[in-house]
């Protein structure tokens, strides 16, 4: 099967260093690294089997060799009912045409995919995403910065919902932040709103990424749910959180009103953590 490219036909890669010694070294090297353009995009590829048509991918069809997950964001990306997503590329590893970005352990790697987005402040509209199954091992891909398309948008899927991961700076390590929506990578990870992961966590009963944005305008309980400071109970178990139903906690921020959570807990072992609930999961002390 040959599919034609018909969209883009250059995109740009950062180079990676292949030994960095220490913390400062790694931080000078992202600071001063050379932006290089990558080979342009081929005219045609070539397959052996008939692949499923794709509306927005630059080869109009599905690329061989995704697993599960990558497809199931690919056919999001095909079908976003927005229209914001203009374009997007199956983006493989050491090839010439490949973005490949510098992460903080000064070591590179190959996002899965370029989307093209409408209106992105970036160059060409381009976003980096990787979704990923075991997002808790990521850390540094997380933190990655692309010096012309922006932070790298990490994904994983909670519940049937694909999530966006964030760093938790205190616990060092990386946290599922909010429920991901197309209209929101306009904006991820480029700076706009002084923050790196810039929109509320959503309802959700994950931890609580602590990189998302502290200026929101605070909206004040509705009647009949839990003020802030107020001592709770947890009604459903969180074993992911170390938590027990019983555990009791403290209402430390409200959503919307009354429509999530955020409770700081101590969990079996004694450390705290804090996690977004909604009412249901939870009893006044």
């Amino acid at each position: 099967m040959i599919a034609s490219f018909d969209r883009r036909g250059f995109l740009r890669a950062a180079g990676a260093a292949s030994l960095v010694c220490g913390e400062a070294q790694r931080r000078a090297l992202a600071a001063n690294m050379e932006v290089q353009m990558a080979e342009a995009l081929p005219e045609e590829v070539t397959w052996s089997d008939p692949l499923a048509k794709s509306p927005r991918n630059v080869y109009a069809v599905m690329p061989p060799g995704m697993n599960g997950w990558e497809r199931e964001f690919a056919e999001l990306l095909d079908h976003d009912p927005h229209q914001l997503v203009e374009w997007w590329h199956r983006n493989p590893p050491d090839k010439g045409w490949s973005v490949n970005v510098l992460m903080t352990n000064g070591k590179g790697f190959y996002p899965d995919f370029l989307i093209g987005i409408k209106d992105r402040q970036t160059e060409d509209g381009t976003l980096l995403a990787d979704p990923k199954e075991r997002f808790m091992m990521e850390a540094p891909k997380v933190l990655a910065h692309h010096q012309l398309y922006g932070k790298v948008l990490i994904l994983a899927k909670e519940g049937g919902r694909w999530m966006t991961v964030g760093y938790d700076e205190k616990a060092k390590k990386p946290v599922l932040a909010e429920e991901f929506r197309l209209p929101d990578t306009r904006r991820f990870g480029t700076g706009e709103m002084g923050v790196e992961v810039a929109f509320a966590p959503a309802p959700s009963k994950v931890e609580v990424n602590t990189m998302a944005t502290t200026s929101a305008t605070k909206v004040m309980p509705a009647l009949g749910s839990f003020p802030e400071h107020a001592m709770v109970r947890l009604l459903t178990a969180m074993p992911e959180a170390g938590l027990k139903v019983g555990a009791r906690g403290a209402v430390v921020h409200v959503h919307e009103g009354g429509e999530a959570y955020e409770v700081e807990f101590s969990a079996e072992k004694g450390e705290l953590c804090v996690v977004t609930v909604t009412a249901a999961d939870l009893e006044r002390v």
